[in-house]
């Protein structure tokens, strides 16, 4: 059984699917973190951590493959999302950040950064089509304004 109450389980029923995907990837790199810098050489891979908070808290959702893609690009880019964060906080050593903030971060830069979603999303706003209304927003309102009349 995972560290969530039945309140807590509740309430993340009621989520939006990636809100809840995202909570479920957030609370399998907390326990792997967990078990990783406390030495704990039995613990579970992040897989199985996976697998297993998805049976407890999203056995129906289609979100399976997303939250995987998550989870192993979080672990994957681990040693660069951690360089960023130290980086932009050199007076807050990584190992010295509550695992859960530090986790927060990570899959937060993660999306930011080397989300595919998050580049097709870019793509499509600044194609072709859409440029002509991304230089019409650069000019200043008022010189705009008498066409509109």
């Amino acid at each position: 059984m995972g560290t969530l109450t039945r309140y807590t389980q509740v309430h993340l029923s009621t989520m939006s699917n990636r809100h809840l995907s995202r909570s479920i990837v957030l609370q399998t790199l907390f326990e792997w973190d967990t078990n990783h810098e406390d030495g704990n050489g039995d613990s579970d891979a992040p897989d199985v951590i996976l697998t297993r908070n998805i049976e407890e808290f999203a056995t129906d959702t289609k979100d399976k493959p997303f939250m995987k893609r998550l989870l192993d690009g979080v672990i994957t880019k681990q040693s660069d999302l951690d360089a960023v964060i130290s980086k932009a906080a050199p007076e807050w050593p990584i190992d010295k950040i509550a695992r859960v903030d530090r986790n927060i971060l990570r899959l937060g830069l993660y999306e930011l950064l080397f989300s595919e979603l998050l580049v097709a999303y870019t793509k499509s706003l600044v194609n072709p089509g859409r440029m002509k209304y991304l230089q019409r927003a650069k000019k200043p309102a008022h010189s705009l304004s008498y066409r509109m009349s």
